[in-house]
């Protein structure tokens, strides 16, 4: 999930967690980074980011219901079961991949992607195995689909 709340009520976004919470117990404890659910209330742990010990595969920053009862911090195991963030992110619900606009790095992949089609179609092509690009010059009516395909992901 990438929204979090402290005991207070105050829910925020993962990236704010540092400044909200001061590093300050019962949030910091052991090395781990920890908070409330926004939905169930049950302790959830920090994962990814920069200055924590626990990592995810991708690097990418999240928060996860913890397994078993946090210092301080409400744990609740059935409601935890009951959340609608512990039922896994199926179909990418919780937005965890996705684009941001806002995202410089995002934004410069979607401008070169925009001003390379043609080379990338070319490309793409030749590794499928498919013509991607006509002998009019034009893409392809497969490759348009594929290219819709991945913008809408």
């Amino acid at each position: 999930m990438e929204y979090v709340s402290l005991i207070s009520g105050e829910t925020f976004h993962i990236n704010e967690f540092e400044k909200k919470t001061n590093k300050q117990p019962p949030y910091y404890q052991t090395g781990g980074k920890y908070a409330l659910c926004p939905w169930c209330k049950s302790s959830v742990q920090i994962i990814g980011g920069l200055n924590n010990s626990t990592h995810s595969r991708t690097r990418k920053m999240y928060a996860a219901h913890t397994p078993n009862e946090i210092t301080k911090l409400n744990f609740d195991n059935e409601a935890k079961f009951e959340c609608v963030n512990y039922k896994g992110n199926d179909n990418n619900w919780q937005k965890i991949y996705t684009i941001s606009k806002t995202e410089q790095k995002n934004q410069e992949l979607v401008d070169f992607i925009e001003n390379n089609i043609d080379q990338i179609a070319k490309d793409v092509g030749n590794i499928l195995g498919f013509k991607f690009i006509l002998d009019s010059g034009k893409r392809s009516k497969v490759f348009d689909k594929v290219y819709e395909s991945f913008n809408d992901a």
